[in-house]
């Protein structure tokens, strides 16, 4: 009676796990991309297009662009944010700042007040943007471009792009006007 009980035992873990194998080969096999293509601009070593293993960082990026360049102005760069296949960095220069002032200082004529940066050529992605992208789109300055930021950090990414209505500062009329300039990706 003993060995009958114990080759039922044997043959119910036999099957249990004959049933756990088959599960596991059973299910489809998720495989994530294993390099993301980011594309690195301004104030960097070597500007260009890199294709980097997915899960790194912007600052992994900037440092195979052979790093930044001593005028960089890294205000709004998140250098801890993950890389998305597709996403732009953008590092701002104080040189362009400089250059400014010195044409002010030429010409003579007092220096009006700083212009905005030409809206975004594509949709900016407020998942990942930096405060310099987002101080681009319509009605977004500076400070609320650094909410948005600083939301993101505190809250995780934003699903759909009606969420950044839960910015403090960004209410229907203006999410109105920059809805069809980004997206959540």
């Amino acid at each position: 009676m003993n060995q009958k009980r114990q080759l039922w035992i044997v043959t119910i873990m036999a099957l249990i796990l004959v049933g756990i194998s088959v599960y596991i080969s059973g299910r489809p096999q998720v495989r994530e991309a294993e390099t993301v293509v980011v594309r690195v601009e301004g104030a960097v070593r070597q500007p260009g297009s890199i294709a980097l293993v997915n899960g790194m960082r912007v600052i992994d990026a900037l440092e195979a662009c052979g790093g930044i360049l001593p005028e960089a102005k890294m205000d709004g760069v998140d250098v801890s944010a993950e890389l998305t296949d597709g996403q732009v960095i953008r590092v701002a220069s104080t040189q362009a700042e400089n250059d400014e002032a010195e044409m002010s200082q030429t010409t003579g004529k007092k220096k009006s007040a700083k212009k905005k940066a030409a809206p975004p050529s594509g949709p900016v992605n407020i998942n990942t943007a930096s405060v310099h992208e987002l101080d681009r789109l319509p009605g977004i300055g500076p400070a609320l471009a650094k909410r948005i930021v600083e939301y993101r950090a505190a809250n995780g990414r934003f699903a759909t792009v009606a969420d950044i209505q839960r910015v403090k500062g960004i209410g229907k009329k203006k999410y109105e006007t920059m809805k069809s300039l980004i997206v959540a990706e």
